[in-house]
């Protein structure tokens, strides 16, 4: 009887052991473990890795602007939108998204393609109405890949050799296979908002590289600053129109009997409160025209200056469509997919640097 005993209190502990063990590993893979990883380029490079959840797990800068930027922030736990939402916020706050084609570079890491492509949009998305709503003359250009760990020679070489992020090196990478003529080794120096005014200037048609919701590779400064103005004047004549009506309702009720002087007074101190309002929009106005025109002629100045470099012509570094990888020589093909990346041409529709995982 006794030895029974014994048999089933051991029979309970290792169901125990192993319940307890399924349990932790369960955990582990939904709380702990890397699923997707984020990365943003601008001139700042930040990682973030999420879990299961897209909770963010960790955070990583990638250079030193990078950890300029996330001194202040706490991101850890945040939903991945959260963390991108605030990310943003520090770009913007530190002057890293002004001026013109202020452009992020997305790039989305997940073994999963179909869940790489939805948080690719949901962060896009987001993102562009948060540039949008800011009035940044820039948009986010996306990349998804499947590639986790076994990343191509070519894109290691490049990230170890400029020391750049490996979103980074797939997009000049993939640049470089699309027009031989640039240089990788000056791409690798250039800050996302650069590369995006010489993709402009040449006139590249990147739409099989980076996917970007149908925004311009290149958007004007000046006109997000007079698109502020037209918002600002929208806002001055919704704020005259409803003073208007307050007033007409107003003199109504003095009609209908009430004391005509207290109404007077009362329609006074509408109007006086919508005059202050009103040239507050007007302030916005001239700060906003006032930019605009600033803004115009450090354009001019820009066009100027992208246009004698084009005429000087480029650096000596030659580059190839086969991969060698070498600090002057390097290559990839670049998949004719919208909004992925590939480090070797295959076409499949997939977004990876090789297929591998």
């Amino acid at each position: 009887m006794k030895n029974k005993t014994m048999i089933v209190v051991w029979s309970l502990v290792v169901i125990l052991v192993a319940a307890g063990a399924v349990i932790g590993v369960d955990y582990y893979n939904k709380n702990l473990k890397s699923v997707s990883t984020v990365t943003f380029d601008v001139n700042p490079s930040v990682t973030l890795m999420t879990n299961y959840y897209d909770k963010v797990i960790s955070v990583v800068a990638l250079n030193d602007d990078g950890e300029e930027i996330l001194t202040d922030l706490d991101l850890i736990g945040m939903d991945v939108t959260e963390a991108s939402d605030a990310i943003t916020a520090a770009l913007m706050e530190a002057g890293y998204l002004d001026g013109d084609g202020a452009n992020i570079l997305l790039t989305i890491q997940n073994s999963d393609e179909d869940k790489a492509v939805a948080l690719e949009t949901e962060l896009s998305t987001l993102l562009n109405t948060k540039l949008e709503d800011n009035y940044v003359a820039g948009t986010v250009l996306t990349q998804t890949s499947t590639v986790r760990e076994n990343i191509p020679e070519n894109i290691k070489t490049l990230m170890d050799t400029y020391d750049i992020s490996y979103s980074k090196a797939v997009f000049i990478t993939n640049l470089v296979a699309l027009d031989s003529t640039l240089s990788v080794s000056e791409l690798a120096t250039l800050s996302i908002n650069e590369i995006s005014s010489m993709i402009s200037a040449a006139g590249l048609d990147v739409s099989g590289i980076v996917g970007n919701n149908g925004n311009g590779i290149y958007q004007s400064s000046t006109t997000m600053a007079l698109k502020r103005v037209k918002d600002a004047a929208q806002n001055a004549s919704d704020e005259a129109a409803r003073v208007a009506e307050e007033l007409n309702q107003k003199a109504q009720q003095a009609n209908q009997g009430e004391d005509s002087q207290i109404a007077a007074q009362t329609a006074a101190e509408v109007a006086q409160q919508a005059k202050a309002k009103a040239d507050e929009a007007l302030e916005a106005a001239q700060n906003a025209y006032e930019e605009a025109e600033a803004l115009s002629n450090q354009g001019a100045s820009t066009e100027n200056q992208v246009q004698n470099q084009n005429e000087n012509g480029t650096s000596d570094d030659t580059t190839s469509g086969n991969g060698s990888g070498s600090s002057s020589e390097t290559s990839g093909n670049g998949s004719t997919d919208s909004g992925s990346t590939n480090g070797n041409s295959d076409n499949s529709g997939s977004s990876t640097g090789n297929g591998n995982n």
